[in-house]
Order: structure tokens, then C-alpha cells, then sequence
């Protein structure tokens, strides 16, 4: 994604509600061996950045 696609994003009103209200999010994918795997990942929105 090109930087202004991400800031289209983040500036959604489902973006702002579901995301950037919370301070941990959940990393979903499935490894290698084929094993789903679910990691909480906390960060903080500065209204600019994702830190």
C-alpha cells in the first residue's frame, strides 16, 4: 500500500470505531506448518502515526 491508501483507511469511520479506539489489536494468519496462530499486539494511535 502506498502511504496515502493507508491514511484513507485510518481515516474511515469503521477504521476510527473498530481499530483506532482500542489499544490491542490481534494479528491473525496461519504458519507454515499449517497451524493458525492469533498474536494481541497493543499499540498507540497519535492521530498521525500507528506507534
Amino acid at each position: 500500500m502506498q502511504p496515502n491508501e493507508i491514511i484513507e483507511v485510518l481515516n474511515r469511520p469503521i477504521s476510527q470505531e473498530h481499530l483506532l479506539a482500542r489499544y490491542v489489536t490481534r494479528l491473525a494468519y496461519v504458519a507454515k506448518d499449517g497451524i493458525p496462530r492469533n498474536v494481541p499486539i497493543a499499540f498507540t494511535w497519535n492521530r498521525s502515526h500507528i506507534v
